[in-house]
């Protein structure tokens, strides 16, 4: 009986302490908490979609998750060009019903870091799936990234809120 109850113990513990890619979101200028994260796998789907600031128009950014590099730059959607969008890449865009689609040769990109504003409305989603930003105020400063956490960490997010550390920003 004890042999049993140590094995399941044993197993217990490499699948809490087995490490996991999630996306994280992070408040850079508060707490260096995780505020939200998904859990990810090689080839996810991450989606960021927002009204520009001055053309106010739609643009949607869309990157994968890459084992090795962490995000990789697949597509910039945009319905206009503007300020900030870019406008240069002839020979990678083309035309999608209303929208010009920059095709952007899955290239790694650094943690992404922008300023939330509500009058952005920004989203985000995974899998299709949305992540919930609206615990996040308006003029924070946010950084998402992909990070490997053990397991117990997530979990432990998860039930009680309770982020992990981390100074890699």
């Amino acid at each position: 009986m004890a042999a049993a109850a140590a094995g399941m113990m044993a197993v217990a513990a490499a699948v809490l302490l087995r490490p996991t890619e999630v996306l994280t979101v992070r408040a850079l200028r508060m707490a260096p908490e995780a505020m939200a994260a998904v859990p990810v796998a090689d080839g996810s789907d991450v989606r960021i979609r927002y009204r520009h600031s001055v053309e106010r128009t739609r643009v949607e950014g869309r990157f994968a998750v890459d084992g090795n590099a962490g995000l990789v730059a697949v597509e910039t959607r945009f319905t206009s060009t503007g300020t900030g969008l870019p406008n240069t890449a002839v020979t990678r865009i083309h035309r999608e019903g209303g929208w010009l689609v920059v095709d952007e040769e899955r290239r790694p990109v650094p943690p992404i870091r922008f300023y939330l504003q509500s009058v952005n409305r920004t989203r985000l989603s995974v899998d299709g799936r949305d992540v919930d930003l609206s615990g996040f105020r308006s003029g924070n400063l946010l950084g998402i990234r992909v990070e490997r956490v053990d397991r117990w960490r997530w979990w432990r997010w998860r039930w009680t809120g309770k982020g992990w550390h981390t100074t890699e920003w």
